[in-house]
């Protein structure tokens, strides 16, 4: 058998995405209509298009803050109370006649809104007694669904962690012990809700104004909740949900960075949660060699050097697959002979 001798000449052109926050699954930010279905499930895509096209990405944090204001304040924002909102944005991965509760984190019948000591109640997530607007009184991006026990004991105390200890631990409505942790000051929810209260509180801070500290015991609790429990395919739906119901998004949702824009400078201890869970970017990128040529059948392994401490995380792409390919690696194979980029 002859072996083929058929050469692909290559040109390696330094052409990098960089990757702006680690600790985060960044959102695309296509335009795609929501679908009516008989119940959500899977992988959920942001339809937030165009909302952030005025937004500067060298913004400062007082910018950055006051444009987000300006933003999720624009068009025509209508709140509501009605059960219906929160029926459909807190709607239960594969059961479209259910809701899913924050703090309880059990389904229930949409219908079973709250009687006596049975069925769901609206979660002012920063509690109403603090909000003194009547607008964000019934603003969905801060209120959830939730068991009506809970909620009653979650009541206006302020997040943050609380001893663990069995004299703390929360029991819903049906007698069923929780995650969930409480004291005499202090609410702690459950993992899966701690990024979700503390993206509603940022939201509740730049559409509002009231402080971060005002819903958490100090602001580097929000910050690690957020950077620790990172946005969910619930809440990119729910956040889907809300904006076509009222007409604005929840920015920390779609762009979970915006967080540490604005307060990760605060003090010493948001600086060092902020520049752990974000790359530093790079002042200089070199590629391991500029041009090249292999045989068909053939691989070449290409390398990115990032400066000292600063992030090299690539995305690699050819301009014609037809004639080579590359990994996600940097693996390059000839497939025929010509030549690419």
């Amino acid at each position: 058998m002859r072996k083929n001798h058929s050469k692909i000449l290559i040109k390696f052109i330094l052409s990098a995405t960089l990757l702006s926050g680690a600790a985060f699954s960044l959102l695309d930010d296509q335009q795609n209509q929501i679908v009516q279905a008989s119940a959500w499930s899977g992988t959920q895509t942001s339809t937030a298009g165009s909302y952030y096209n005025a937004i500067s990405e060298s913004a400062t944090e007082t910018t950055l803050s006051s444009s987000l204001n300006t933003l999720v304040n624009s068009g025509s924002v209508s709140v509501s109370y009605d059960w219906s909102r929160y029926e459909a944005a807190d709607e239960a991965e594969g059961y479209s006649s259910m809701v899913l509760q924050i703090y309880a984190r059990t389904n229930i019948a949409k219908t079973a809104h709250v009687s006596g000591s049975l069925g769901w109640n609206r979660e002012h997530t920063y509690p109403q007694s603090k909000l003194n607007n009547s607008t964000a009184e019934a603003d969905n991006h801060l209120i959830f669904a939730d068991d009506n026990k809970t909620n009653s004991i979650r009541g206006s105390k302020s997040f943050a962690e609380v001893p663990e200890i069995s004299a703390n631990q929360v029991v819903d409505s049906t007698g069923r012990v929780t995650e969930n942790y409480s004291d005499s000051t202090y609410f702690e929810p459950l993992d899966a809700a701690k990024g979700e209260v503390a993206r509603a509180t940022f939201y509740t801070n730049v559409k509002y104004g009231h402080a971060v500290t005002g819903n958490f015991d100090t602001l580097e609790t929000a910050l690690r909740w957020h950077i620790e429990h990172p946005v969910t395919n619930r809440e990119i739906y729910r956040n889907n949900t809300v904006h076509t119901l009222q007409k604005n998004r929840n920015p920390f949702i779609d762009k979970p960075e915006y967080a540490c824009r604005i307060w990760g400078a605060t003090n010493s201890a948001t600086q060092q949660l902020c520049s752990a869970s974000q790359p530093v970017a790079p002042t200089s990128l070199t590629m391991s060699q500029s041009s090249g040529s292999i045989h068909v059948g053939e691989t070449l392994d290409l390398n990115v050097t990032a400066n000292s401490g600063a992030s090299n995380d690539v995305t690699w792409t050819s301009s014609n697959t037809s004639i080579a390919t590359v990994s996600s690696l940097g693996v390059v194979t000839g497939v025929a002979s010509g030549s690419v980029t």
